[in-house]
């Protein structure tokens, strides 16, 4: 497949035709709108969960209300049959006939087709932008990556993770986080990106949330610091999730008056998210028109193998082992107080040995990961930057 191809593919407006065509009618897991409720139908209570779904033509989403027990085991799931009931000055569909619907598994791409056959390809520094697919994809597919990446603007960043959710559910992106978007996103998903920063209005009760999500790291579970009173507390599953933030280099906030990450956020938050500083920009010409939608049709079993095949690798990660054991990983230093980075490195080696043709490539990824966590150091003990805006 030629680049002239993958940037009709990785356009996000393709990859938004491709979920319309195929999932336009599925419900998924965020979809659902907070804790499980009821309704009364029939003089009758039906316990279960209220959905919020915008279907392809429609002005507004439909409000279904789905029952506990098809919820938790018919997500991802199709609605068949529905019935329109009036309750509490709302108007919900009933689902009364709903088919489960789940993408099988299979290794038709390995880990290196996945990330070299994602992404829009023409960039000025292919390498950092190979890093940076991997650390997302290894993310969305392993368990318990909290990461950093900080880049200039236009480095791609927002555009892949675009593309991707579009493809794989339980993915979300929140921008202008606070502690109620952030915990919907814990209940609902299980990768979850922090695009740019926090706003300062909300700073002290995200960093609170964020020393909770720190504790979830050890625990699997993260409470809602706002909803536990009167003995009850609201509890998120974070077994399975991973956490980064996204954000350009220090430089792009503080010309604007804003706050930079580490003005923001307390060492015990900052240590716990691996940084790295990555440099470059896509750099694409798109034809001047381009019908998307046939072009989603036309690519249509490309997608699905694709989707199967990370789909294959977030189940059997677990199984697999580092390529090249045998290469001695002690080189790769951290302060005592950053055993979670060394931790973080050395789970993300294991990505990098399955993407790296040979010992000698797996090698060279290393060190320029190694050193694109270094420059971040660099450029905020110095007052300097690693990466300077350019002018486009």
């Amino acid at each position: 497949m030629d680049d002239k191809e993958l940037n009709i593919i990785w356009n996000t407006s393709t990859c938004e035709q491709f979920n319309k065509l195929n999932f336009d009618k599925m419900i998924m897991a965020n979809n659902i709108q907070g804790l499980e409720s009821y309704i009364t139908y029939n003089k009758k209570q039906i316990e279960g969960y209220e959905v919020l779904k915008q279907h392809v033509g429609d002005i507004s989403p439909t409000r279904y209300f789905i029952r506990t027990e098809d919820a938790n085991e018919k997500i991802p799931g199709m609605v068949e049959k529905i019935i329109k009931v009036h309750d509490s000055g709302k108007i919900y569909s009933l689902v009364t006939k709903m088919s489960s619907f789940k993408i099988i598994p299979e290794k038709i791409f390995n880990w290196r087709n996945i990330i070299d056959l994602s992404g829009i390809p023409n960039h000025t520094n292919k390498i950092h932008y190979t890093l940076y697919k991997n650390k997302i994809l290894f993310g969305r597919t392993h368990r318990h990556i909290y990461s950093r990446i900080v880049s200039e603007s236009a480095f791609g960043k927002d555009k892949y993770l675009e593309a991707i959710t579009h493809l794989l559910n339980n993915s979300m992106n929140v921008s202008d986080p606070s502690v109620a978007k952030l915990f919907y996103a814990f209940c609902h998903s299980r990768d979850i990106t922090i695009n740019e920063l926090p706003d300062d209005s909300i700073k002290s009760n995200f960093i609170k949330f964020c020393n909770l999500v720190i504790k979830a790291d050890g625990t699997n579970i993260v409470v809602n610091p706002s909803r536990s009173v009167k003995g009850t507390k609201e509890v998120a599953d974070t077994s399975l999730t991973s956490f980064r933030f996204i954000h350009n280099i220090p430089s792009y906030y503080t010309d604007k008056g804003q706050k930079g990450f580490d003005d923001i956020y307390p060492y015990n938050v900052i240590n716990r998210f691996y940084y790295n500083l990555y440099s470059g920009y896509l750099k694409t010409d798109f034809p001047d028109f381009i019908d998307f939608e046939k072009e989603a049709k036309k690519y249509e079993s490309f997608y699905r193998s694709w989707i199967k095949s990370v789909l294959w690798y977030q189940e059997n990660w677990h199984t697999l082992s580092n390529r090249y054991s045998e290469v001695s990983l002690d080189e790769f230093t951290f302060r005592k107080k950053e055993e979670r980075f060394k931790d973080h490195f050395r789970d993300f080696a294991k990505c990098l040995s399955h993407y790296a043709e040979d010992k000698n490539e797996y090698y060279e990824l290393l060190h320029i990961e190694y050193a694109s966590h270094k420059a971040y150091e660099s450029l905020l003990k110095q007052d300097e930057f690693g990466v300077e805006e350019e002018q486009i």
